[in-house]
């Protein structure tokens, strides 16, 4: 597999520098101290991040606090994982020149070393270099055409016209263009990295995901092998299984963050693992971790607005199109009444609305939710589950939830007061006698409670738990089990 590439850009000069090692320093080099790649900006300090390669994929990792570092234009806080054609730019606090801010491109091209690259001032005859279906002049600034998804903005689909910016990094075919305060830097790649640009639009299908990990392995383990199964719009799905079987590594190969070395995953009639296909994909799922990332001295009120600006929604330069967005998310999660609250001083159960308000805002229709329900009482539960179910049905959205307690479900439960059974559809995963994540069974909780012999999905991880983990051990015999059930 070939190294990933960074090119370096500034004002005056593009420097490549190769990922060989699986930790590089960025910095500036001193008499007392050299760093993996010094940057060639006074401003820049001795040691201000690192690169490093954790499983596969690559990370940022902010070490200073003297100057801002941004990702594709959103500041980084402590640190971002990197994708293809992603752009880290690290800026003087005191902005005035092109001297000031140094870029640099992650690419995984596979023959980088035949780019061009052009730096033009911004004049008159900077327009015979530029794609005129692209870029038109208006008022004397130069602005981005809306075409329709087939060129890329700081890594989102450009899908409304808008004035170019500081910054600014733009994606067309073979060519991408770097705005600086006075300058243009041009990037032209050959016809073998056609396969890494931004692919055109094709007419979507329905938004269905089809799911086929044949094998998702870290050196020499085995974490899933022949995970299937399809899911359609509207419906809401849980994943539970074992301790260890791979629910999140599911999720994460799923979504392509952390790619299995075997798998086809459709989403929408794309190919997940198609580098092509996989930014146009990722503007169509959100996710929510467990763990909140939520800057506890903002307002709810504004933590949701800087994440509608972020997702660069269609027309939320303007206030009111902004505050429409903000109100709606408000109202889907029952916030209205803390708009103004601080985000330290919300409950267990508002913050995690809060936290899924905040990916919602994106209009993801891909939806996933890790253990969303941790650590909330009944009624909390009860009450994001609900949004959940309503996100699903009413919008005609795919979730997918990871949790270890919303179990209540089943022959066992249904004749409770106010008994809801949320989810459309249940995966559950089971560790084999080799230790590996399989596929114990997919369908309905009341087939999964028929199918496992319980009266709740409580009950199911009891039958897959080995003995030492006060379980029956029983695994392997439904793995086997569910694959004679489907066919295999």
């Amino acid at each position: 597999m070939m190294n990933p590439v960074l090119f370096v850009i500034t004002s005056d000069q593009i420097i490549s520098h190769e990922l060989v090692s699986e930790s590089t320093v960025i910095g500036r080099d001193s008499l007392f101290s050299k760093v993996g790649l010094s940057l060639p900006g006074s401003f820049i300090p001795a040691k201000t991040g690192k690169i490093t390669n954790e499983n596969g994929q690559w990370k940022y990792t902010d070490l200073q606090n003297k100057i801002p570092v941004y990702l594709n234009k959103i500041k980084i806080s402590k640190e971002a994982l990197l994708k293809p054609n992603d752009v880290l730019s690290f800026v003087d606090p005191s902005f005035s020149s092109d001297d000031d801010v140094i870029s640099i491109l992650f690419t995984e091209e596979t023959a980088w070393k035949d780019n061009k690259w052009l730096v033009k001032p911004f004049n008159s005859s900077l327009a015979e270099y530029l794609d005129q279906d692209v870029f038109y002049m208006k008022d004397g600034d130069l602005h981005i055409r809306n075409t329709e998804g087939k060129v890329y903005l700081n890594q989102l689909p450009a899908e409304h016209d808008r004035s170019a910016a500081v910054l600014d990094h733009i994606q067309a075919g073979r060519r991408d263009y770097f705005i600086l305060l006075s300058k243009m830097i041009i990037k032209e790649s050959p016809s073998e990295n056609n396969a890494l640009q931004p692919a055109e639009q094709a007419s979507e299908p329905d938004e269905s995901l089809d799911v086929h990990i044949i094998k998702r392995t870290l050196g020499s383990m085995t974490l899933l092998k022949d995970v299937r199964f399809h899911v359609q719009p509207g419906e809401m799905v849980l994943v539970i299984g074992g301790s260890g079987a791979g629910k999140t590594t599911l999720i994460n190969a799923i979504k392509g963050d952390e790619k299995a070395q075997e798998a086809k995953v459709i989403y929408c009639g794309r190919d997940v693992y198609d580098n092509s296909q996989y930014r146009i994909i990722q503007r169509k799922i959100g996710y929510v971790p467990q763990k909140d990332t939520l800057l506890k001295g903002d307002t709810v009120y504004k933590t949701i607005e800087d994440a509608a600006r972020m997702a660069n929604l269609e027309n939320v330069s303007d206030s009111n199109v902004l505050k429409g967005y903000v109100e709606d998310a408000l109202k889907v999660f029952s916030l209205q009444n803390e708009r103004n609250k601080l985000v330290s001083k919300l409950s267990g159960g508002e913050t995690k609305r809060l936290s899924t308000a905040k990916a919602y805002i994106k209009q993801p229709s891909l939806f996933f939710l890790d253990e969303p329900d941790s650590g909330l009482d009944e009624n909390s539960k009860n009450q994001l589950l609900d949004i959940l179910h309503e996100i699903a049905h009413q919008e005609n959205k795919i979730v997918i939830v990871i949790s270890h307690y919303s179990l209540e479900y089943g022959p066992k439960y249904e004749k409770t007061e106010n008994y809801k059974e949320h989810y459309d559809k249940v995966v559950v995963l089971a560790k084999d006698s080799t230790n590996t994540g399989r596929l114990a069974f997919f369908g309905t909780p009341h087939d999964a409670c028929t199918f496992f012999e319980t009266e709740s999905l409580k009950e199911i991880i009891s039958r897959i738990e080995p003995p030492e983990k006060h379980g029956e051990g029983k695994a392997e015999y439904f793995i086997e089990k569910f694959n004679t059930t489907r066919g295999d």
